[in-house]
């Protein structure tokens, strides 16, 4: 963002469709970041949000309006379960992003600086179409991309998409001209950094590399030794013994991972001392135990997203 952020009256408003108390990595990363935001830069944040996944077993009457940690929370959409079909899911996206749109354009101030994370896909959009609307009365507002990833180049890889068919050319040059006209482009890594520079020809000094963090230090009364934790109280007897090496993959297990190649890693080790945890949901979850033994309990464990 621009060197005004730094002024106390700045007002930051963050944009994406999952923010605490979901429980999804994005959620998760957005609410750390606005509460550090307004707790150690003394800004005025506030978040534009849908409400939290039925099926993740968060809360289903969570408040359209409410402040957390010193963090102005707004919810729009339906209160739905997006991960019951891809339908719900489009349906969950078109009515997030209808208000959405509303609340850019009607409820957004000039000097306002907006982050938005392309969560649903087509936010981003959404945030430079009411930008360009409300340039013809001199009221546009400032943001900034955080991209999590790379829309439609990531389903053209995967094949999903085939890159010579007409809409994907217009999603793609749409996508050009919303970046180019942001603020900043803040990606995960050098490679997308990268393509936004040569494919969307974005200018390099808008161009920001951020990974993802974690958080690695606690105080003192927050160490816990492994044997204290409850993903260890959920192991199997076998997966306690010395000798044994835990392996643990925790997050989403969308289209972008390949989720198979671990499977197939767990069973190549399966007469090993190895035992796999996966803590996570998403669209390869389910078929990958059917392609390998190495589903089975004795050497594979799947968890949900609310274990820690």
């Amino acid at each position: 963002m621009s060197s005004s952020s730094s002024s106390e009256s700045t007002h930051v408003i963050l944009v994406s469709q999952v923010y605490s108390p979901d429980q999804q990595a994005t959620s998760q990363l957005l609410s750390a970041l606005a509460e550090k935001l307004t707790e150690d830069q003394c800004l005025n944040v506030s978040v534009l949000c849908g409400y939290p996944s039925a099926a993740r077993g968060e809360i289903k009457r969570v408040p359209s309006t409410e402040t957390l940690r010193g963090v102005r929370i707004h919810r729009g959409g339906v209160r739905t379960d997006p991960k019951k079909s891809l339908f719900h899911r489009a349906f969950a996206y078109l009515a997030f992003l209808t208000w959405l749109c509303w609340r850019l354009l009607f409820r957004t101030n000039r000097h306002d600086q907006i982050l938005v994370v392309t969560n649903p896909p087509f936010a981003p959009l959404v945030v430079w179409i009411c930008h360009c609307l409300r340039r013809l009365l001199a009221l546009q507002y400032r943001y900034n991309i955080l991209l999590h990833d790379l829309y439609p180049d990531g389903l053209v890889a995967l094949g999903h998409l085939r890159d010579n068919t007409w809409w994907v050319k217009v999603w793609s040059h749409l996508n050009g001209r919303a970046l180019r006209q942001a603020q900043r482009v803040i990606t995960l890594g050098r490679d997308m950094s990268q393509r936004c520079q040569l494919k969307y020809h974005v200018h390099q000094e808008k161009c920001q590399v951020i990974p993802n963090w974690s958080p690695v230090h606690f105080d003192d009364d927050q160490r816990k030794r492994p044997e204290e934790t409850d993903l260890w109280a959920s192991l199997p007897d076998h997966a306690k013994q010395a000798g044994v090496i835990l392996i643990q993959y925790s997050g989403n297990m969308g289209l972008w991972h390949n989720i198979d190649d671990l499977v197939e890693a767990a069973s190549a080790l399966k007469d090993l001392p190895f035992h796999f945890v996966m803590i996570g949901e998403g669209r390869r979850r389910a078929p990958a135990p059917s392609r390998s033994s190495a589903a089975r309990r004795s050497v594979f464990r799947w968890g949900s997203t609310r274990c820690p």
